[in-house]
């Protein structure tokens, strides 16, 4: 027995029907996991370099600090963390409606005191750029001093002095 043309034509336009919504939801999908992927991927690494650098020990003093980004960007603020937790202001952009902006790829900052003190510092700086709507990032640096253990007192004497020696304990 012969299946009625138009049964057949039916059968392949369903079929169709079916395969283009299949096509259609698999891009849909594709592309819709795509997005949130693309947008979830951060911006090309802002920070080039620092002095002090990222993770960096020294034993002079720290007598400024130095910023360098791999695009033009709108500096905000600089601030560092001290070892005993409490922070110095490097910059602060003025808020007042026509304030000038610090604008640019390279910063310097001349301290008014330099770091001397033995321990962790963190660098906080927050920016703005064209590819960045906002951006806090931090630098961890340690100062070290001579630390000497198994002193006569039992305690551990800690100095910055370049000209003074461990044995001078």
């Amino acid at each position: 027995m012969r299946d009625n043309p138009s049964r057949i034509r039916h059968f392949f336009e369903e079929h169709a029907v079916k395969s283009r919504l299949i096509t259609a939801a698999l891009l849909f999908l594709l592309c819709g996991l795509s997005v949130p992927t693309f947008a979830a991927t951060p911006p090309a690494k802002m920070l080039v370099a620092s002095a002090p650098a990222r993770d960096s020990e020294s034993k002079a003093a720290v007598d400024r600090v130095s910023l360098s980004f791999a695009e033009q960007v709108e500096l905000l603020s600089v601030t560092i963390l001290l070892p005993d937790e409490s922070e110095r202001e490097v910059y602060q952009a003025s808020y007042e409606p026509g304030a000038a902006k610090k604008t640019g790829k390279a910063f310097d900052f001349p301290l008014a005191e330099p770091l001397t003190v033995p321990g962790r510092y963190k660098i906080s700086y927050l920016l703005t750029s064209k590819s960045v709507k906002s951006l806090n990032g931090f630098i961890d640096f340690e100062i070290a001093g001579y630390k000497i253990l198994n002193s006569p007192t039992d305690e551990t004497v800690t100095t910055t002095d370049p000209q003074i020696s461990p044995e001078a304990f």
